[in-house]
């Protein structure tokens, strides 16, 4: 699995070690955020969402269990559209996590909005993994109210990663979760089915998640005339099975070889097991036929949105008052409340337009500007010579995402060129500034790479 560059946080596409949630978050203190894993899978027709439906309806309900709105399917689908275009994807693993929009100074989340982001890995869906050895849990799945047990939150996987990386501790591949009475529950991320004499038996869900790729399997089972039983699955007769697999959104379809030390009849992976898998590769095949129906969903056509051209010019006097008002608005939209600029601004600003002494300043269309940008200059050792910077870069709400702002990052750069600047860095705003993913996904757009924060220290 190779991680995408960027991921889709609170509706900005921004580089995806960028992308976190505050330290006062709900969701990082209480484990308050629902998850969906889905694979993108590369069909004939096109990639398609497997399983989609049922991963929609599963995140709906587990956010009603947390008590938060779910999000509209178009808006969800949408946004997994233009992850995917944005980073390429056409095979991959993609996470949707939604939390609530609060921090954690209550527990109590009620009207807060819904957040959602969206990160993901490019896959290859046909290499399987190697046959599993599978670990006992000495941690028993709790028993819980069903309605809680069936939402896929954050918060329940901590046991599942404590066991998991036990059974990794004592040379197992995954462990295996019994329920409070030694019956068969789940691995720690994946259903379990055991194959006994071509009939399928997994596990009952009494306090586990509905997974997706379970459902498609009963569903295959089906299709093939494999009887399948639901019910208790007690651990001696697993351990008896002939074979044995995991189903999961990151597993598929599985092979299990051992249980603990007890090696499964079948060699893994075993012929139903084969099977199952076959007819997996013949629906992704035909992705559209009466068999798979239902099961493939294509993503939202994600064309580019049209960008219009902004006449770009180098700002003149007469243009002080406008620039001023447009540095003016820049402030006040970073700080949250009006904050008069300093003494000093006019004065300065006027030595720029007149004599580009400092550095220059780039306007988009006339008075009232669409879009400012202003350009400074140092000489810097590290550089070997110059190194532009741009100080302050506004656009007028309604000019936004239309290729201003672009425009203006583009006449800066060739000026930083012209003078012979082999750098062009930015300040970025301060980290509880709101708009902030998506001021870093705009320059990560525009080429630039992030660094890490800058510091200040005033002088008086």
């Amino acid at each position: 699995m190779r991680p995408c560059s960027h991921a889709l946080h609170r509706g900005a596409l921004v580089p995806t070690a960028a992308a976190a949630l505050r330290l006062d978050d709900h969701a990082v203190h209480f484990g308050t955020a629902a998850f969906e894993a889905v694979r993108l899978i590369p069909t004939p027709r096109g990639p398609r969402l497997l399983a989609w439906t049922q991963h929609r309806e599963r995140l709906d309900h587990s956010l009603r269990v947390l008590g938060l709105e779910p999000i509209p399917e178009s808006r969800l689908l949408d946004a997994l559209a233009r992850f995917a275009h944005h980073n390429e994807v056409v095979d991959g693993y993609l996470r949707i996590l939604a939390f609530a929009d609060a921090d954690c100074t209550r527990l109590d989340r009620s009207g807060a909005p819904t957040a959602f982001s969206i990160l993901g890995w490019h896959t290859d869906h046909r290499v399987a993994l190697p046959p599993l050895r599978l670990g006992i849990a000495a941690i028993r799945q709790p028993t819980t109210d069903a309605e809680v047990a069936r939402a896929k939150l954050t918060g329940g996987y901590v046991l599942a990663a404590i066991s998991h990386a036990r059974a990794r501790s004592s040379g197992f591949d995954d462990a295996l979760k019994l329920h409070v009475d030694g019956t068969v529950c789940e691995a720690t991320g994946a259903n379990l089915f055991a194959v006994q004499d071509g009939r399928l038996l997994t596990p009952a869900l009494r306090d586990s998640i509905d997974g997706t790729m379970r459902r498609m399997v009963v569903a295959m089972a089906e299709s093939l005339r494999l009887e399948t039983t639901i019910g208790p699955l007690p651990l001696d007769r697993l351990q008896a099975a002939d074979e044995a697999f995991l189903t999961g959104t990151y597993f598929g379809i599985s092979a299990v070889r051992a249980i603990e030390d007890r090696t499964l009849a079948a060699p893994a992976p075993g012929p139903v097991t084969t099977r199952l898998r076959e007819t997996l590769a013949a629906w992704i095949d035909a992705p559209d036929s009466a068999a798979a129906q239902g099961w493939f969903e294509p993503l939202p056509d994600r064309a580019e949105q049209p960008t219009r051209a902004a006449a770009v010019r180098r700002a003149a006097i007469a243009d002080l008052d406008a620039v001023l008002h447009a540095v003016q608005m820049l402030i006040d939209e970073l700080r949250g409340t009006p904050s008069p600029l300093p003494e000093g601004a006019r004065a300065t600003c006027a030595r720029w337009l007149e004599s580009g002494e400092g550095g220059v300043v780039f306007a988009a269309g006339t008075a009232p500007f669409d879009g400012l940008l202003t350009l400074g200059f140092a000489e810097a050792i590290h550089a070997g010579g110059p190194v532009a910077t741009i100080q302050e870069l506004w656009v007028h709400q309604a000019a936004r995402s239309s290729g201003v702002g672009a425009a203006l990052v583009d006449a800066a750069a060739a000026e930083a060129r012209r003078r012979g600047a082999t750098l062009l860095e930015v300040g970025l705003p301060r980290f509880s500034f709101p708009s902030l993913p998506r001021t870093l996904a705009f320059y990560s757009q525009c080429g630039f790479d992030l660094l890490g924060p800058r510091m200040r220290r005033v002088l008086r």
